[in-house]
């Protein structure tokens, strides 16, 4: 009997047939299913899911044209035997025949076991070591020529056990879950556990984008160079995609060949980003390339708006928590921290210099920048780059806002592209109706609402893939396919896609906020104020409940509500975990920052080997062995990025 399902036998005491009807409380607006007729003093026996509580509808015909229902709603658990009579007068008895299996114990002794193992990990490190060195004979282990000749910079480690986290869920989540519904993809709305991580690890990429496109940028690396480094990149990820789509029963069959994916979708969110970040200008730059610091005694009339002010209390050693030790590491992926010189100068252009007047030119601009900013950035134009005028009025509201918030407001025409990206899905969900379909519909199909609209699983979302694609190249299997009998549908489509780029953006704000804010405390904060902003944006769409809200939380769909709720959770774990890991450093993220490190390179060798032993192995069709088998898989992939991470070989697209 398969994981979850239960057999129920109907047996018919009385005198009159009785029909069976029945539904799963998860098939949401869904009509009751014709299940057999039993005769009288005759047995029916069928299997039940028993994931979800299940109503049955027996309907006694006392007459051709009368008869009398009586209902039993139960949750009939996993791999359960249950006899239901249905006696004279209409009257139901239930036994138990086997009761059904226990599925939470073996998540409670995998987690004792996970426990004993983090507790001896050291012993074993340490044995690792000893045995490298014994391998080695005492002389150093063999790098690669890359990872020898470069030092591993200082990274910010909950950045990595935020990732790995993702990924290493992601892993186990594909490989099986254990067999538990609840670290499965959701049928349709609603959210799960195993819906969390696909999001979160693009989220995190925006996250990483911000940090590398500022690292990029005070190196002052050519525009032509980065953009084919993200063309190249972009385009590695969507064909691994599109080769870990390839493989069918039989050998490739181009014509079935799925084109959407998991790996491009990442390409695809990262390469709209990067294209945004690195080619749309930010306001308020102070760094033309050609530049001199100099210094000047203001004026009285100015000194107002120009004071140039740097708290140096507020440097590396100041955090502000109370977790012991002072928190001396903070400057992470090569920030650097303000010299004592800051405050003697401002960086102004010679053109400057001799026509203060200028648009562009105000000194005060200038000075109220080197607040917002640890060090100059030369991925912003300036005002005057991009053709603003701005009175003096204009320009101190400006100068505040940027001081307020330095991650949003220099960057407000990229907001502009990405929210207009995220706005054509709105537009393209709600303002137009597939063939067949109503307008804005964004239901599972098949047997929802009451059977209304089979062939409009996610309404305009499954239109645009396959008029794009063909129904052939999208996915076969979706999860609301054995609840809602539907057909085709690609959770990872185009129209899905506008709203993963303007999550991968809100993961950028995130990244920001490292860049631009200096205390460990105001990050934290602000990523505080994101989380709860976000979340109850996308919980005021969907009304805060799984069904009947105006744009439900959907995974399938990515629907507005789902990339909010997703980016403010985000924000939160990632709160959470820079407090644990970074600030206080009362969890150092193993293991999770290891496959956080190599994130590419173990998602995609899980995937290329998961039938591989022992990844995969046959077993007994139980919780206990499924669990035991995934588990297994995943600590595989964690353990190869162990050994790479000590070997210091780090590798990425």
């Amino acid at each position: 009997m398969p994981l979850d399902f239960s057999t129920v036998k109907i047996t018919n005491a009385g005198h009159e047939k009785v029909q069976i009807w029945g539904l799963s409380d998860i098939c949401y607006s869904c009509s009751p299913q014709y299940k057999g007729t039993v005769d009288p003093a005759q047995m029916l026996p069928f299997s039940i899911d028993g994931r979800w509580p299940y109503t049955l509808t027996f309907q006694v015909l006392t007459s051709p044209f009368v008869s009398q229902n009586v209902t039993y709603s139960y949750r009939f658990g996993d791999q359960g035997t249950y006899e239901l009579t249905v006696g004279p007068g209409v009257t139901l008895t239930a036994n138990i025949v086997q009761d059904p299996n226990t599925t939470w114990f073996p998540l409670l002794a995998a987690l004792a076991i996970l426990a004993v193992l983090y507790v001896i990990i050291p012993f074993f490190v340490k044995l690792f070591d000893i045995l490298m060195d014994w391998v080695s004979d005492g002389s150093p282990i063999i790098v690669s020529k890359a990872a020898s000749s470069t030092k591993v910079k200082d990274r910010v480690l909950s950045l990595d056990t935020f990732r790995g986290l993702s990924l290493s869920i992601m892993i186990f989540v594909n490989y099986g879950g254990g067999g538990y519904w609840w670290l499965n993809h959701s049928v349709w709305d609603g959210l799960t556990v195993a819906d969390l991580v696909f999001p979160w690890f693009i989220f995190m990429m925006g996250v990483s984008l911000a940090l590398v496109q500022d690292s990029q940028s005070r190196k002052k690396e050519r525009r032509r160079v980065v953009m084919w480094r993200i063309t190249r990149r972009s385009c590695a990820m969507f064909w691994l995609g599109l080769f870990l789509d390839s493989s069918h029963d039989g050998g490739i069959d181009v014509t079935r060949w799925r084109i959407p994916g998991v790996l491009q979708r990442f390409a695809i969110s990262y390469f709209v980003n990067a294209v945004a970040i690195y080619w749309i200008p930010a306001i308020g730059s102070l760094a033309p390339e050609k530049t001199k610091l100099v210094t000047f005694q203001p004026t009285p009339e100015i000194e107002k708006t120009t004071r140039v002010r740097l708290n140096r209390d507020e440097g590396p050693g100041s955090t502000g928590t109370n977790c012991g030790d002072e928190f001396n590491d903070w400057v992470k992926e090569g920030f650097p921290t303000p010299k004592s010189d800051d405050s003697e100068g401002i960086v102004l252009n010679p053109d400057q210099m001799s026509n203060p007047g200028s648009r562009g030119s105000s000194v005060r601009s200038l000075a109220n920048e080197s607040l917002s900013s640890t060090k100059p950035s030369s991925d912003v134009t300036g005002i005057s780059g991009i053709g603003i005028n701005l009175s003096p009025r204009e320009k101190t509201y400006f100068d505040a806002l940027v001081r307020t918030i330095p991650e949003i407001a220099p960057y407000v025409f990229q907001w502009a592209a990405l929210l207009l990206i995220h706005f054509i899905w709105y537009i393209a969900t709600f303002s137009y109706a597939a063939p067949g379909c109503p307008k804005g519909y964004i239901g599972p199909g098949g047997l929802a609402d009451q059977g209304m609209y089979p062939n409009c699983t996610g309404g305009m979302a499954l239109y645009w893939d396959v008029s794009f694609f063909g129904i052939n190249h999208i996915y076969k299997s979706p999860t609301c396919k054995s609840i809602y009998h539907t057909g085709a549908f690609d959770p990872e489509g185009m129209l899905g896609s506008l709203n993963s780029i303007f999550l991968c953006f809100l993961g950028v704000n995130a990244g920001r906020i490292i860049v631009k804010h200096k205390n460990p405390m105001v990050r934290i904060q602000r990523w505080a104020v994101w989380c709860v902003l976000l979340s109850l944006l996308g919980g005021s769409l969907c009304g805060f409940q799984q069904y009947g809200g105006a744009i439900p939380v959907n995974k399938n769909l990515w629907s507005a509500s789902f990339i909010y709720v997703m980016s403010g959770t985000g924000c939160g774990v990632l709160a959470l975990l820079y407090y644990i890991v970074d600030v206080c450093q009362w969890w150092s993220g193993a293991p999770f920052y290891f496959p956080g490190m190599n994130s590419i390179v173990v998602y995609f060798c899980s995937e290329v080997f998961q039938s591989f032993f022992p990844m995969s192995f046959q077993h007994d069709d139980s919780h206990e062995w499924e669990l035991a088998s995934d588990l297994i898989g995943v600590a595989c992939w964690i353990l190869l990025a162990f050994v790479l991470y000590r070997r210091k070989t780090f590798i990425s697209l």
